[in-house]
Parts: C-alpha cells; structure tokens; sequence
C-alpha cells in the first residue's frame, strides 16, 4: 500500500564498502529533515566507473544490508542492480516515484563534494525536479566553492539543496580499501559486520594471504628496533608504490617479510641456507649478512607460501640489487635506505629524490652501500655494480630526454 505523504531518504554510491560515514550522515539527515525512511541504494553499473575497479553487485548489496539491518528506519533497496544496463539516478528517482506515489518527497543525500558532480550526470533537470538534495558537509571541500557550485544549481535547474552540517568523519570508501590492502586497522571505520564479511570473503586483498598472522610471526622474530625499521620500509614501499603506479599490496608483502631473517646469526644464516638449498657465492658466504636477502626470501616462500616471483625476487636481491631491477626491486632497495628511522648522511636528498626519480634514487642507494661497504674493507658484491652501472646508464638516459 502506498502512503504518498512519506518522506524518503535516497542515499546511493557505490558502497565499495559503505562505511560509517554513510550510516552517520543518513541518520543526521533523517533526524534534521523528518524523513520516514532512508533507502541505501548500491549503483548497479555506474555511467563513470570501469566494472573492473568495483567489486561486483551483489557483494556490494550485501554488505549494504547487512550494515542499514539494525536501523529500522534504513533499508538497502537492489533497485539499480536489478535494472539491466547503465544506472542512471534520474531513471531511479522516477522508478522510486512510481512505487510510492507521486505525491512523495524525495531527498537525496549526498556529500557537499558531489553536488558539483550533478551537473555531469544525464538529465540534471530530471534529477533536481525529482527530488531535494541535502548536501552533507565533508572535510575539505571549501565553503565558497560549493556555495557558487549550489547558487549555479538553483539558478539554472531551481535545485532545492539544503546543508546538513554533520560531525565531520574523515572517511572514504577509498581509504579503507587501501588500508584493507595493507593490513592497516578499519575498526571503527565501518560497522564490525561488514568488517567480519570483507575478512571472511578476501576482499580487497587480492590474494589468499593471512598477513595479519604473517606479521605477528616476523616481528616475534626481530628486535624491536628491526621491526620499528621494517614497518618504516612498509610505509616508504606503499608511498612510493602508490607514486609509481604498482600494486601496493605487493609492495606492503615485499617489505613486511624483506628482513624476516636479518638477525639469526652467521652460522645460522649460513646453515639454513645449505639446508633449504640456498646457492650462495664465495662473497656472500664470506659476508653473511648479504645471505640474509635471499634467505628471507626462501622463508617467505616456505613457510608463509609467498609464490610470486617479483615479490620474492625483490626481497632476494634488496641488498645488493640485481641486473633488470623491477620497479618492485627499485622501491624496495630504496625505501630500505629511506625508511623514516634511517639518518645516513646524504639520506634526505635520496628521499626527496625518490619521490620524483626512482631510478636516480636506486642509483644514490647503491653508491651509499658500496661507499658503507669499501669503508669496511670488504668487497663490494659484484651484483651491485652492475645494478649501479644500470641504474647510471638509465640516469643518462634521462638526461638526454
């Protein structure tokens, strides 16, 4: 039975996950602006999003459902996953009028910054005939800017847009992806049981690793300072992972497990070598610190069941480098030289280099560890000069473009 006096919420997005600033704002707009009902609408295939980068519909549902089920004024409705093709808000605002009546009140809440996005989206007349937009304040987006951007709405289509001023969360659906990717804590982001339903499901890992339990281990094995030392080759690997265009899971693996044998000693770094079949040359066997890079690598792969050849070439050689550095190779080899924790001499203009040219910042690590090396009256290995003579032929290169 339709009631045409209702006043409902339309709160859409891709919810890739919804989080807990969607719950927060939908409940403020209800409570402000009297509304009877919130419906949480899942885009189906959104007109600006390539389906690669969204985790399919009905996970999406899903989690939406699972995240309104306590709230009995919220509901999560499949309207735009059920319609085939292209999901366009004017065509499930009409669709939503039909079903209540057309007398209803419809406000679709949206966050301030995505009021100028309307303008973008087919039939902007439509939406904005359809239905009241309140606008939820988001940290960031400036006051004068969205005043235009609301003064050109009501203007040009007779939009009505109200604010709604809300406890500002700093959350993104973005962000908690990225920090899924990591293994950093979404707690408190997100409700616990859409929380429970990504760790359940592996979603947005892209691998079948436990890396939370992978990291308990490899600390337990290292001194405090080498664990402080590897989660700031963690947080160098991702940032410049993220600045190069690679996968940053990949990156966040590579160094979590780059030094997990770093502190057995000499003879036992030497001994486990031998026994997991470990081929080392004269120099590394009369240096064994150098043994430690390809041992952890072969830990990784044994007992952790790492099997992707770039991570675990990356961690082999993040001593010495290697010839054909992967950009894997290069963030590594760099950001255990860069990480936050390290005060070499020279170090700050290897970080700020990195940022804008990583293979001239792979080449400054390199000569620091031949320079370390040389000053110990030790021989440098001969992987590392032909990494560095690499490394400086790219540099010309680059000059030369």
């Amino acid at each position: 039975m339709r009631d045409d006096n209702r006043r409902i919420g339309i709160m859409g997005g891709s919810f890739d996950p919804i989080h807990n600033g969607h719950l927060a704002a939908a409940e403020a707009a209800r409570r402000n602006f009297g509304l009877d009902s919130v419906l949480f609408i899942p885009a189906g295939k959104a007109p600006h999003k390539n389906d690669g980068a969204v985790t399919r519909a009905a996970r999406r549902f899903e989690m939406t459902a699972l995240a309104v089920a306590g709230n009995l004024y919220f509901e999560a409705s499949s309207i735009e996953i059920e319609r085939p093709g292209v999901s366009y808000t004017a065509d499930t605002l009409d669709e939503i009028k039909w079903r209540h009546g057309k007398k209803t009140k419809l406000f679709f809440i949206a966050g301030a910054d995505a009021v100028a996005e309307m303008f973008t989206w087919k039939s902007p007349e439509r939406v904005f005939k359809a239905c009241s937009v309140i606008a939820a304040a988001r940290p960031g987006v400036a006051g004068e800017t969205l005043d235009r951007q609301i003064a050109a709405a009501r203007e040009r289509y007779g939009a009505r847009i109200f604010m709604l001023e809300t406890p500002p969360l700093a959350i993104s659906s973005t962000d908690i992806r990225r920090r899924i990717q990591i293994e950093r804590p979404v707690r408190y982001f997100l409700p616990e049981i859409v929380e429970q339903y990504i760790n359940q499901r592996r979603l947005y890992r892209d691998d079948r690793y436990d890396m939370e339990a992978a990291e308990r281990r490899v600390s337990s094995k290292l001194s405090d300072k080498r664990w402080r030392h590897t989660m700031g080759v963690i947080d160098d690997s991702v940032r410049l992972a993220e600045i190069y265009g690679i996968n940053r899971r990949k990156a966040y693996i590579t160094a979590v497990f780059h030094d997990c044998a770093k502190e057995l000693s000499s003879e036992e770094k030497l001994r486990r070598c031998d026994e997991l079949g470990i081929q080392l040359d004269n120099i590394t066997r009369s240096q064994p610190d150098l043994a430690h890079g390809p041992l952890s690598a072969e830990i990784a792969r044994t007992e952790f069941n790492v099997d992707d050849p770039e991570i675990l070439n990356a961690i082999r050689f993040h001593t010495t480098g290697c010839e054909q550095m992967s950009l894997l190779d290069k963030i590594l080899l760099t950001a255990d030289c860069t990480e936050p924790n390290r005060n070499h001499a020279g170090i700050e203009e290897i970080r700020k280099t990195a940022l804008i040219n990583l293979d001239k910042a792979t080449a400054l690590c390199l000569r620091m560890k031949i320079a370390y090396t040389e000053s110990k009256r030790q021989m440098v290995h001969p992987l590392s000069l032909k990494a560095l003579k690499e490394m400086e032929g790219m540099e010309e290169m680059g000059d030369k473009i």
